[in-house]
């Protein structure tokens, strides 16, 4: 028997291995200096607080810190409407550890359509569309063994837990756009989210008519996403389309719309998280769509893995309103590095 094709295999698959070790040891190294430079900026930040704005801004760890949503509300953490410039610095420094530069951008981009909002409702709401009712939270005190902080406001929560020698996490992270292309003059077209609608379109029009029918779970979109603002998000119970019916160029799609998702965080945290989606297993992947295959009609989709769910619906305002998010379904608000360190420690 010719045994060379099977040692072949093992010596690629050996080889990888060895690279997804080495990568995911240089990423543990930069999310240990991630954890450092978190601490230090977010005590820069509350130091620069005074009584009234600390009181605000800090809460004990597990008190408010899973109480998370993204619509248009009133909130009790200290806004950047109430910091000074310097203090909103330090805020964007704080979250600039966690987001990468496109990340924070996007963010940026999506606080600016408060003020498109502002033009196309007119005056009389009864909320205010304000670019700066985003808000700050810290949970618990930074560099402690296990502490974190939100980032919030319309159609943005960004949930960082850090745990002391375990890691980051940066879920749930959810982004959203309204409108999702602008139609008034002002800016007219721009669309903030436009990645997470072109390339799931791109993968959609790839596939037969044979994968049209596993991956397409229902006619019509649901009206938001199922994981909405769950504390605690489980697989969702649809088989849908997956890795290991696709053929490697629609493999390679897939999983640009997965790293796309993730290139919104430091590089350091975006590696750790597709090594683990590597060691996971891609055939775990599966993609499931929902409603119109046209654009312009109400549609959803989602990808899940054995870990994560990422889920996209633009159904609302006559189909121009976008909600996404990533949830990890054992490390959302560091659920996982928390037992992990928790076990390891007597507390």
């Amino acid at each position: 028997m010719n045994t060379a094709p099977r040692f072949s295999f093992i010596r690629w698959r050996l080889s990888w291995l060895l690279l997804g070790l080495a990568l995911t040891c240089l990423a543990t190294a930069g999310i240990r200096t991630i954890e450092t430079s978190m601490s230090a900026l977010a005590n820069a930040f509350l130091d620069s607080l005074d009584e009234g704005q600390l009181a605000k801004v800090q809460r004990e760890f597990d008190s408010e810190r899973k109480d998370w949503h993204f619509v248009p509300k009133n909130r009790d953490g200290l806004s950047l409407k109430e910091m000074s410039e310097e203090q909103v610095d330090l805020a964007y420094g704080l979250m600039s550890q966690g987001l990468s530069e496109q990340g924070l951008e996007l963010v940026s981009d999506i606080r600016s359509l408060e003020l498109v909002l502002q033009v196309m409702e007119g005056p009389g709401r009864a909320f205010p569309r304000d670019p700066d009712l985003y808000h700050v939270w810290i949970f618990g005190e930074p560099g402690d063994e296990e502490w974190a902080w939100r980032f919030e406001g319309h159609h943005v929560s960004l949930n960082a837990t850090i745990v002391a020698g375990e890691g980051v996490s940066m879920t749930p992270t959810f982004l959203g756009t309204n409108p999702a292309k602008v139609p008034i003059v002002e800016r007219k077209g721009h669309r903030a989210l436009a990645q997470e609608e072109d390339l799931a379109f791109a993968f959609l029009e790839s596939l037969s008519e044979t994968q049209l029918s596993k991956a397409v779970f229902r006619t019509k979109a649901p009206n938001d996403i199922f994981s909405f603002v769950d504390r605690e998000t489980k697989p969702l119970p649809i088989e849908g389309l997956g890795f290991g019916d696709l053929n490697a160029e629609q493999q390679d799609s897939l999983k640009s719309i997965v790293d796309l998702f993730l290139k919104r965080n430091r590089s350091e945290i975006r590696s750790a998280a597709l090594a683990k989606i590597g060691a996971d297993g891609w055939g775990e992947v599966s993609f499931g769509w929902a409603g119109s295959l046209k654009r312009g009609e109400g549609n959803y989709y989602f990808i899940q893995g054995s870990s994560f769910l990422i889920e996209y619906d633009n159904t609302q305002n006559n189909n121009n309103h976008i909600h996404c998010v990533w949830r990890e379904f054992e490390g959302d608000f560091g659920e996982d590095l928390i037992r992990q360190h928790r076990h390891a420690h007597v507390h």
